[in-house]
């Protein structure tokens, strides 16, 4: 078990801002989101990525036999952890959960999961009739997810836009940008001053 260690962070900052002009250094630096922990949404993994000075988490939510759990692919799961694990780590780590729900017909019980926790959630989606159905049901921070082109007018109030790291410019005033899906350092680099936050898989 990796021992936790607040210097982590810490020495994170201190390497992305090597080779930095003073200008540059002077900039907001985006705050990384681990991508569905370290071990593709296993709790494990999220709990590694808290270890290593993650304070923001992301994963994926499906249902499965009535029960909410944590799934990219729309595939059968015989060992997926279990959304309420996930919301027991957050609340007890005190972290904040970025959601997606990859099906619409996941929202009510996860839902009602959530209400459950004292846990800071953004709940996203690429579907604006799930974030409009969210919406009208709960009062929780709301983020898009885009390639590149979306349209404002057909959304509910969105507090996030998730956008292709590589279409940042694509990010508009007055609502906070997140980056996805980084995997290298030189992605992280020539976007970090751009955005607020940014989803990475550990580099």
């Amino acid at each position: 078990m990796l021992k936790r260690s607040i210097f982590f962070p810490i020495l994170l900052l201190l390497l992305m801002s090597c080779g930095e002009s003073s200008t540059s250094k002077d900039l907001p630096l985006a705050e990384l989101i681990s991508h569905r922990g370290l071990n593709e949404n296993k709790l494990d993994g999220f709990d590694a990525a808290i270890v290593y000075g993650y304070r923001l988490l992301e994963a994926d939510v499906r249902i499965r036999n009535g029960i909410p759990v944590l799934l990219h692919d729309d595939i059968e799961c015989l060992d997926c952890t279990a959304l309420v694990d996930l919301l027991e780590l957050a609340e007890q780590e005190e972290v904040t959960l970025f959601l997606e729900f990859k099906e619409f017909k996941a929202i009510d019980a996860s839902l009602a999961l959530i209400s459950q926790f004292n846990v800071d959630v953004v709940l996203i989606s690429n579907n604006a009739n799930d974030l409009i159905y969210i919406n009208s049901v709960s009062n929780y921070s709301l983020g898009y997810i885009t390639l590149s082109d979306y349209d404002l007018a057909s959304l509910p109030s969105i507090d996030y836009l998730l956008i292709d790291h590589q279409k940042v410019n694509k990010c508009i005033d007055g609502i906070q940008c997140v980056a996805w899906t980084v995997t290298k350092r030189k992605q992280f680099d020539k976007i970090k001053h751009k955005v607020d936050y940014v989803i990475a898989d550990l580099f």
